[in-house]
């Protein structure tokens, strides 16, 4: 029944991010930040960011414009990891972390059976026109943004 149940939320998951990457294509921001644990070694995670990314390659076009896509790959250790899932801010903004025991476990169990972080060259594959590689295991978010702010010259609106 538990898979059952993780295999729903999975696809209302993965519906609802289309619907929100759909909209904001059509919506004419300047950019959106989608972010996710990647499992490398998993075909339907690289098949997911190639389809969202064709979502705003695809209404650029048909708007007649064109669009750029640029990827970044967090890494971070287990522990942090573990960590940052149990301060109170997180647990107050994602309610699937409430339950410590689970979610610890669930990073281990995503570590045990998937690589989730990419070999050197694999990113090609996604035809970013940008990539970055940020170990984030010592920085904090804004420390994060102020980095890919800064290599991808980012405009302030």
């Amino acid at each position: 029944m538990v898979l059952l149940a993780i295999s729903t939320f999975t696809e209302l998951r993965d519906d609802i991010r289309e619907i929100v990457h759909k909209n904001i294509a059509k919506s004419f921001h300047v950019g959106m930040i989608s972010t996710f644990v990647m499992h490398f070694d998993d075909e339907n995670s690289w098949k997911l960011i190639e389809h969202l990314k064709k979502i705003f390659t695809d209404t650029a076009k048909y708007n007649g414009e064109e669009t750029e896509f640029y990827c970044v790959e967090l890494v971070c250790d287990i522990e942090e990891r573990k960590y940052r899932n149990e301060t109170p801010h997180r647990l107050t903004q994602k309610p699937s972390k409430r339950n410590i025991e689970f979610s610890r476990m669930d990073i281990e169990t995503t570590m045990e059976h998937h690589r989730i972080i990419s070999n050197e060259d694999e990113i090609k594959r996604l035809d970013a026109k940008k990539y970055l590689k940020i170990d984030n295991t010592n920085l904090s978010a804004i420390d994060v943004a102020k980095i890919i702010n800064e290599a991808f010259k980012l405009k302030h609106i």
